[in-house]
């Protein structure tokens, strides 16, 4: 990472800064001098599923800018956007041959991908004293277009007024949403230091825009309509404990639901409300789709199979750092069967459906129905097949066991243990001959797992 480095090529500048489960995003187009804010809320604090969604979306020619002592699963995600971007550049190569301006881009990115900024350029109140010193005219003369020209005129004489110009803010950004108005703090000095962007820019420059076509809700505006309502437990004063769900419209559906995986599904619906018809429409159909075609036995095979189902995200994190213990095997083990048992369900109602009603009824199943069955289940059978031959997993210990036949060194290994008992009872019988009666103290010869 570099802390300075201001020769910059035309590329697009991603300004970030989170906080808890909330990363504010402002992104320069040094192309049309355009400043987009957004920003994306995150099911779990350590999770970046919905910032990696939306930074995917931006290719090579991408610099990040970030503060300084940011959380290491922070920095581990964008290193694992960094890694699609070189990805893509290497398929690039592949099929272009006039690689100059790639080779050239390549070099910056990948290298080099994060400018890192004083914390302290990313402070809130320094940001609205930055935002307080641009150009409101146009901003005001579009305000006022409604005005008599003598009292427009008469009025752009005068200074213009602190609450003016944050009322014109409030017109244009959250002012609430300390995150984004962070990461654009971040963004602007950046660009001053780069001498991109004058102190005294035109305040038009700023706009807000959601990812993914999502509708923008502010903090307030969930709290007021009590959408989602988080009630503080009481031991948290004394650090303990955790929030929890009060009484809210997500609380309302999210006691309708079994598995953990649908609880977190609904709740980034809930904070990522989407604006797309076409997405509530197919939601909407794959919950028909299913409530006509499940009886009621297959309905709770399901819902048993799901509960079995492990949010496989640290669970593959503690493979990734070489300290999975037996309940991240368990896991593992028990995902994978419960999925294959899913997916033969479903292939067997899809199968029955078409059999008896319709064969063209394949081309409108749900998104979520083709997804499974058309998944390819090899490798997966063929990893299950592994675990269950090679693990033996035994009740009330956290030990795992790898079966007889794997491994001869291990066979002989386990034979040994198994008869140390034996080993141990026939020396301590040697020894306790070769003492003789050469004293009258009782001996015996113990044995320490551990040593």
């Amino acid at each position: 990472m570099r802390t300075q480095s201001l020769k910059l090529q035309d590329k697009t500048l991603i300004s970030l800064f989170n906080k808890k489960n909330r990363t504010g995003i402002a992104i320069f187009d040094s192309l049309n001098e355009q400043i987009t804010l957004s920003s994306v809320i995150e099911v779990e604090a350590c999770n970046f599923q919905n910032l990696l969604k939306f930074l995917s979306g931006f290719r090579y020619d991408t610099e990040f800018i970030i503060p300084q002592r940011c959380s290491k699963d922070f920095l581990m995600n964008l290193n694992e956007i960094n890694a699609f971007n070189k990805q893509d550049l290497e398929e690039l190569e592949e099929e272009k041959k006039d690689l100059d301006n790639i080779q050239t881009s390549k070099s910056k990115f990948l290298e080099e991908p994060f400018f890192v900024l004083n914390k302290s350029e990313f402070d809130y109140d320094l940001t609205i004293d930055i935002l307080m010193k641009a150009d409101f005219t146009e901003v005001l003369e579009q305000e006022n277009q409604a005005m008599p020209i003598v009292d427009f005129w008469q009025k752009q004489n005068e200074q213009q007024s602190n609450k003016e110009k944050t009322m014109s803010l409030k017109k244009v950004l959250d002012m609430d949403n300390v995150e984004m108005i962070s990461a654009l703090g971040g963004l602007l000095n950046f660009l001053f230091k780069l001498a991109k962007l004058k102190r005294s820019f035109n305040i038009g420059k700023l706009k807000m825009k959601q990812p993914q076509k999502n509708v923008y809700m502010s903090l307030k505006t969930y709290h007021s309509l009590s959408i989602i309502k988080e009630e503080i437990h009481p031991s948290q004063i004394k650090g303990k404990g955790r929030s929890k769900e009060g009484f809210s419209v997500f609380n309302l559906y999210d006691s309708m639901i079994s598995t953990t995986h649908g609880k977190k599904l609904l709740r980034n619906w809930f904070l990522n409300p989407t604006s797309e018809i076409d997405t509530l429409e197919e939601r909407s159909y794959a919950v028909d789709f299913l409530l006509s075609r499940l009886s009621l036995d297959s309905f709770d095979k399901v819902r048993i199979y799901m509960k079995k189902i492990y949010d496989m995200v640290p669970v593959l994190n503690k493979f990734q750092n070489s300290c999975a213990k037996k309940d991240h095997w368990r896991k593992l083990s028990s995902s994978i069967e419960n999925f294959l048992k899913i997916k033969n369900l479903v292939q067997t109602i899809v199968e029955d459906n078409l059999a008896s009603r319709d064969r063209d009824r394949e081309k409108s199943l749900p998104l979520i129905i083709t997804k499974i069955v058309q998944f390819e289940e090899t490798e997966l059978v063929d990893l299950q097949s592994l675990l269950v031959a090679t693990l033996k997993f035994r009740e009330n210990t956290e030990t795992i066991e790898i079966n007889g036949g794997i491994n001869e060194i291990l066979d002989n290994l386990r034979k040994f243990y198994d008869n140390l008992d034996d080993i141990l009872t026939y020396y301590a019988k040697i020894e306790l001959e070769n003492l003789g009666d050469s004293t009258d103290q009782k001996l015996c010869l113990t044995y320490i797992p551990h040593f």
